[in-house]
């Protein structure tokens, strides 16, 4: 009877040894595939990493061209406002120039009348005509066109 328990012992250690080895093989496997996992998770970590860094990167240089589209839009803004009173202000001295050129005009040819018809009446007072003036601007005008009436003469 001893032996079929010895069967069965040697039985046991046969079965046992195969068992074990294919147990170790498989813990060995499950550690090397625990280890790649980590080292692929790792490097996932550490590419996230470096994604959101270039994030922020690209946040603050987003941040920045925001910044300085703000500024030309101020500077912009600014240089419109110059040119539309630089354009009215052009617009003011034409019409100005405009007024004065008509006075001017208007001041020549009633000197021309006055000269002529003095001349036409042979009572040519050239002293008169200066002094009938209605201010100094008229009397250097009518001073000038004396002067220029005396050298087409």
């Amino acid at each position: 009877m001893l032996r079929p328990w010895l069967i069965v012992i040697i039985t046991t250690v046969l079965i046992s040894s195969t068992v074990t080895p294919t147990r170790a093989d498989e813990l060995t496997d499950s550690y090397a595939k625990q280890r790649e996992i980590e080292q692929a998770q790792d490097k996932a970590l550490n590419k996230l990493k470096n994604l959101q860094f270039s994030e922020e990167k690209k946040k603050e240089q987003l941040k920045e061209i925001s910044s300085q589209i703000n500024i030309a839009k101020a500077y912009l803004t600014n240089k419109e406002l110059q040119y539309t009173k630089a354009t009215a202000a052009l617009k003011a001295s034409e019409k100005e120039l405009l007024a004065k050129q008509k006075e001017l005009e208007n001041r020549q040819e009633a000197l021309r009348k006055r000269v002529r018809g003095m001349y036409q009446e042979g009572t040519l007072n050239y002293l008169d005509l200066l002094f009938q003036a209605t201010d100094l601007g008229d009397f250097i005008t009518r001073l000038e066109y004396f002067d220029k009436l005396i050298k087409n003469s």
